[in-house]
């Protein structure tokens, strides 16, 4: 299968138009149906736009290997990365950020406010209610992450492997 072929099986799966299927990564129709037609080639923003519209897997747009869908926490980091253009070291050190332990984040955090509140210019009122804030926030991710990995185990068994399969299951 050519990826022209996996981005056309992806619409259908969908169940979406050309037309709807070039809005939500921001193409016209003409432009859609171009991407879709064997031989034609998809440039690296088309599929960046793809695969971040319909959480599908870059490598797998390419060639077809590995999985189709991409984990969620990595498109959320993702997202993450591109909305605030961060390069190289900056998704580095994110990724890695969320690889550790809730003590060593809090260890990390503490050490960096001072500098982040100096670099804002902040009081030490407003960086105290701030900070009180953003852990609040932390706490309300941290359940939510811990849930999600909680349902992840739970339906492990039962996950379709392909966007193919995960369509069918919503629809019944």
């Amino acid at each position: 299968m050519t990826i022209n072929e996996r981005i056309r099986t992806l619409r259908k799966q969908k169940g979406l138009n050309q037309k709807e299927f070039g809005a939500k990564i921001g193409l016209k129709q003409s432009a859609a149906s171009w991407i879709e037609q064997d031989g034609n080639a998809v440039t690296d923003q088309n599929i960046r736009l793809i695969s971040e519209a319909f959480g599908v897997n870059p490598a797998w747009l390419r060639t077809g290997e590995g999985k189709a869908q991409i984990d969620e926490e990595e498109a959320f980091i993702q997202r993450m990365i591109d909305r605030y253009q961060m390069e190289g070291l900056d998704a580095t050190v994110i990724r890695a950020y969320l690889t550790l332990t809730r003590e060593q984040r809090q260890t990390i955090r503490e050490a960096l406010q001072p500098l982040i509140d100096k670099c804002k210019g902040q009081t030490d009122g407003e960086a105290a209610r701030q900070r009180a804030e953003r852990e609040a926030e932390e706490e309300a991710v941290a359940r939510f992450r811990a849930e999600y990995r909680a349902r992840k185990q739970e339906s492990s068994s039962t996950t379709p492997a392909t966007p193919a399969t995960a369509e069918a299951e919503k629809r019944a």
